[in-house]
């Protein structure tokens, strides 16, 4: 009898040198032997490269690593199969790495599918939980853009009507709604489209996308620090229009 097992990794992983080699290293240690299947971005396939090889790899922004698949077979009793499958977007972690687990024994699949999970969670940045944001912010974001142009509109009809005495305080009301609708529907637009700057849902961090992260982690820094001051910006002047508006 065969028993099965498999789990989804639906965190972002940055894969780096010393956390696959000791996964490598783990697999071995269990008698695996493990063979590798690379993609790079420009569709180039290594079949059965080494890791060493893999490592090696100049891994630029045009030839980066996209996809890599460990698999690997035990003949000692009790056998078992692995495979090991890096592979979903650079913006969004809804699926990051995948693991299958075959074996004659129950215990030996168990014990190969949480160590495996395990190792695969050291690869777990800390940027893990805005990726997770940025895959369901564009439909919340949308819901509430929706919500509050509907408010706005209402708002707008009545101070139509207002008498003008209370025209300032319509006007006042009306910009407070379009600025917000403005503002959410900007910060989803500029979370979503530069979200792989901060918070890359799979990234393999070796050769030349070390100094691109590096470069990355600058321009994040930046721009959380202008988001920052443009949103005391924004309030600022926000005030300053509401009070001349009266």
């Amino acid at each position: 009898m065969r028993v099965n097992g498999s789990r989804i990794i639906r965190h972002a992983v940055v894969a780096t040198p010393d956390e696959l080699t000791r996964l490598t290293n783990f697999l071995t240690d269990e008698g695996i032997d493990y063979v590798l299947d690379v993609r790079l971005k420009d569709d180039t396939r290594l079949d059965k490269p080494t890791l060493g090889e893999v490592l090696a790899l100049e891994n630029s922004s045009r030839q980066r690593v996209v996809r890599l698949v460990i698999e690997g077979r035990r003949t000692a009793s009790p056998t078992a199969s692995v495979t090991i499958s890096f592979e979903g977007s650079q913006f969004v972690a809804s699926k990051t790495a995948e693991i299958s687990v075959s074996s004659e024994s129950l215990e030996k699949a168990n014990h190969l599918k949480e160590r495996i999970t395990s190792r695969i969670l050291e690869m777990r940045p800390l940027h893990s939980f805005f990726t997770r944001i940025n895959a369901g912010i564009i439909p919340v974001a949308s819901y509430f853009v929706v919500w509050i142009a509907a408010l706005a509109w209402g708002a707008f009809r009545e101070g139509a009507g207002a008498s003008t005495s209370t025209g300032g305080h319509s006007a006042t009301g009306q910009l407070f709604m379009i600025s917000f609708i403005v503002s959410i529907f900007t910060f989803a637009f500029i979370f979503n489209r530069l979200q792989v700057i901060w918070a890359p849902g799979l990234l393999f961090l070796w050769g030349k996308q070390i100094q691109d992260w590096d470069f990355h982690k600058r321009v994040r820094n930046y721009i959380l620090s202008g988001i920052i001051v443009l949103g005391l910006g924004v309030g600022v002047a926000s005030n300053f229009l509401a009070d001349a508006i009266k």
